[in-house]
């Protein structure tokens, strides 16, 4: 099988995409990029560990980032950002003919990775989202980042963008009032 996998400077998404190519699905990367962190050291970290290609894609993230600060209320920011990743991603799935999104999330780590808000989440796609790292506790994930070398890798900046109390348990209808507000479309991933 074919996916788009959603990775970041953190942890975890570089663990998620390691484990789905031992399954031996093929692999697409989309950075959403925020800020000046350089990805490309965690990708051939992971290129080297899967012995895949792992194409890379990135978008500007931090533009929709600051027009969601200005327009919407700030406790969504997390979902909203994360529903806008996963639509990217949807985008590239199409392009590719992907069966679907990986993602390293993991339950209740962080604000968005409540119950209720994943499910918010993928209801933002028309495609299926994996979460391969869902039943993993956090001590766990660090072991498999430092076992193949992503860990000391990452980026341990936060997001500067993050609000100070993110809502944990939105429903659909309250994110969908706040994305009528949102006026930005998607933009086509770029190969890199």
């Amino acid at each position: 099988m074919k996916f788009v996998c959603l990775i970041s400077g953190g942890i975890d998404s570089a663990v998620a995409v390691y484990l789905s190519a031992l399954k031996g699905h093929e692999i697409t990367l989309l950075h959403m990029k925020v800020g000046e962190f350089n990805i490309k050291p965690i990708v051939e970290r992971l290129r080297a560990v899967t012995k895949q290609k792992l194409p890379l894609y990135e978008v500007d993230h931090t533009t929709f980032l600051k027009h969601i600060i200005k327009q919407c209320d700030r406790r969504y920011t997390c979902i909203l950002c994360k529903r806008r990743m996963y639509r990217e991603a949807e985008l590239l799935c199409k392009q590719l003919k992907a069966d679907g999104i990986v993602t390293g999330e993991n339950l209740a780590q962080v604000a968005s990775q409540t119950l209720e808000n994943l499910y918010v989440l993928s209801k933002a796609v028309n495609v299926p989202v994996l979460r391969p790292l869902i039943g993993y506790n956090k001590e766990e994930i660090v072991g498999i980042a430092k076992k193949i070398g992503t860990y000391e890798l990452q980026d341990r900046k936060p997001c500067p963008y993050a609000p100070r109390k993110p809502k944990t348990k939105s429903t659909e209808e309250e994110v969908l009032a706040e994305e009528q507000m949102i006026t930005f479309p998607l933009e086509p991933p770029q190969q890199i």
